[in-house]
């Protein structure tokens, strides 16, 4: 199959399920001169409508009138988390299979055609929990989008040399963009965790060659069933023409069974701290902490704190950048799955010489967020904040809809008030609990590439944290 034309889906913005959040805070002036006056306008998000069809598949319609664009997001309860022990990115090829090609449309590039000739997109990622095929068409293109979802998963060739195609360009390690090495050591006991390290290393081959028809094709039938997805759609679409489609397109698909998500203790983190040498003349910072995952009741107060942190106000740039001078910019990113989670916080282009500095004041910046998290006047704030990333991400049909089919599957209210209602409900003696549990600096797991120091300048010998054990 050829990777150009059904690409892993990039990592998006704010979604409701995950917040999902890569925040970039960079110095930057804005100049307003002139301006008009403009009046807020209250906006009311229209409400998705939901049908089931005969084989218990789930379509959500969002009608957005007037959107230029189309999304179509089919999302399959499964991930990396299923994988077999022995099999690990056994659902990665099995995603890639699938759209290898059909009776009627023999290979993946004629299967797309119709998508990429009205300027579409078609994307697949395949995370810890979930598989996502998503499509993004100009409006009224939605029935090319639609016909190549079902007949891919109708009419599969998902023959030998489809799954070899599969297999050789699978591209795998795009679970995640996490480390094979820091998914093990955040999460040691969850199967996720080994999956992805198992495919981020040196034996992708020996791993991928244990795969069989069999195995693929035994989990296909087991997993892409009706019960067992969702689909939705968002744009200037009709949600009744949408579920007739739908019924005629899916309907043929066996209604199977649910697979649930069962929780696993993913067992404490092994915090640590690894230094390579890089060949840029910068250094590099990475903190990563293990994080709960949307299932628990800590998660809410978890993402507020990690909004703290977060944008050019936000506690990593206010200090490292704006007060001490150590990096243009500073990231964060919050990853959250059923049962698991992680933030990742970091730097990139800092001054060899100023490596141990930035390291210290990442270290400050976390232990004062133990010490002093937000008061009441900040978690208002910070609650507005996250609302406002919510709609602001919706405004695309495509993360709309993906949106809207993974709430489906994950039992979130699809009313963004009803979604909200946990963030409403954290209290500043939460935040503090949480802070504490969670972002204290001896929990995390520090990566530093190390750069070639300046002429004239000598680069600091890496030092040792406190923490017992390297990265692996």
């Amino acid at each position: 199959m050829n990777a150009a034309v059904l690409v892993p889906a990039p990592v998006r913005g704010v979604r409701p399920r995950r917040w999902l959040s890569l925040v970039v805070a960079a110095a930057c002036v804005l100049t307003l001169s002139a301006r008009p006056a403009f009046h807020a306008v209250a906006w009311t998000a229209a409400t998705p409508q939901v049908e089931q069809l005969s084989n218990g598949l789930t379509v959500v319609v969002e009608p957005q009138p007037d959107a230029t664009t189309a999304g179509v997001s089919l999302v399959v309860r499964a991930g990396a988390r299923d994988d077999p022990a022995s099999e690990p990115g056994l659902f990665e090829v099995l995603a890639r299979a699938m759209v290898g090609g059909t009776a009627d449309h023999p290979s993946a590039e004629d299967l797309t055609a119709g998508v990429h000739a009205v300027g579409g997109t078609a994307s697949i990622l395949v995370d810890v929990d979930l598989t996502h095929f998503d499509i993004h068409v100009p409006a009224g293109h939605i029935d090319d989008a639609l016909d190549l979802l079902a007949d891919s998963m109708v009419n599969p060739r998902f023959g030998v040399s489809d799954v070899n195609d599969a297999i050789g360009n699978a591209e795998l390690g795009e679970y995640s963009p996490i480390a094979g090495s820091i998914a093990t050591a955040l999460w040691p006991n969850h199967p996720a965790a080994q999956a992805i390290a198992a495919l981020t290393g040196d034996n992708t081959d020996d791993v991928t060659s244990a795969f069989t028809f069999t195995d693929l094709l035994s989990a296909r039938n087991q997993y892409y069933v009706g019960n067992n997805m969702a689909l939705a759609v968002a744009g200037a679409v009709d949600p009744d023409e949408v579920f007739a489609r739908a019924e005629q397109g899916f309907g043929p698909l066996p209604a199977g069974q649910r697979s649930e998500i069962t929780p696993v203790d993913p067992g404490a983190p092994r915090p640590g701290r690894s230094t390579r040498r890089s060949s840029n003349n910068q250094s590099a910072i990475t903190f990563a902490f293990a994080m709960p995952g949307y299932g628990s009741p800590d998660y809410p107060a978890a993402r507020l704190l990690a909004l703290a942190l977060s944008g050019p106000n936000g506690r990593l740039f206010q200090d490292i950048r704006t007060q001490h001078g150590l990096a243009y910019s500073t990231s964060t990113m919050m990853l959250t799955y059923a049962d698991i989670g992680v933030l990742a916080a970091g730097t990139a282009s800092v001054d060899p010489a100023n490596t141990n500095a930035a390291l210290a004041r990442f270290n400050a910046v976390f232990t004062d967020l133990v010490q002093h998290p937000p008061d009441a006047d900040a978690l208002a704030s910070l609650r507005a904040e996250l609302r406002g990333q919510d709609l602001v991400s919706r405004e695309s049909t495509l993360t709309a809809a993906d949106s809207d089919a993974v709430d489906m599957l994950e039992g979130i209210p699809l009313d963004a008030d009803a979604r909200f209602a946990s963030f409403g409900a954290v209290t500043t003696d939460d935040l503090a609990r949480v802070a504490a549990q969670y972002f204290s600096p001896d929990r995390a797991i520090v990566l530093v590439r190390q750069g070639t120091a300046a002429s004239g300048s000598a680069s600091p010998t890496p030092t040792a944290t406190a923490t017992p054990a390297p990265v692996p």
